[in-house]
């Protein structure tokens, strides 16, 4: 049974890092339980203190599913291949939504220039 105060470990997605695709997506660490709730969408969820300060000493706390508390080694490669497909599948959305973006504008600036003439050069 999970209580408040519990010592565990976890695994965590990482933020994003776009300036190194290669980062890590995930991380495992321990720490210890400081509270239990249900996210917006009634997930249980675990805000863990972790057992490693920032770099500046503080406190470092985060909120984890409840399955990725004590995991599995089959839950942490199940959760790191998640952790993988989200990125892959918001990655090529990104792409299809800018690529739809850009086709509108395009689009958009030709009923300009046919209704208004074309923008002149200074």
């Amino acid at each position: 049974m999970l209580n408040i105060g519990n010592q565990v470990s976890y695994i965590r997605e990482m933020s994003i890092n776009k300036e190194n695709k290669d980062a890590p997506k995930t991380k495992e660490g321990g720490g210890k339980v400081k509270a239990i709730f249900a996210d917006p969408a009634n997930r249980v969820m675990v805000r863990i203190v972790d057992n490693e300060p920032d770099d500046k000493g503080g406190l470092v706390q985060f909120d984890v599913p409840l399955m990725a508390v004590n995991p599995s080694e089959e839950f942490k490669k199940d959760f790191i291949q998640l952790v993988e497909d989200i990125d892959k599948m918001a990655t090529e959305a990104n792409k299809q939504q800018q690529a739809m973006v850009d086709r509108v504008n395009a689009e958009l600036e030709k009923m300009k220039n046919k209704l208004l003439g074309e923008p002149i050069e200074f």
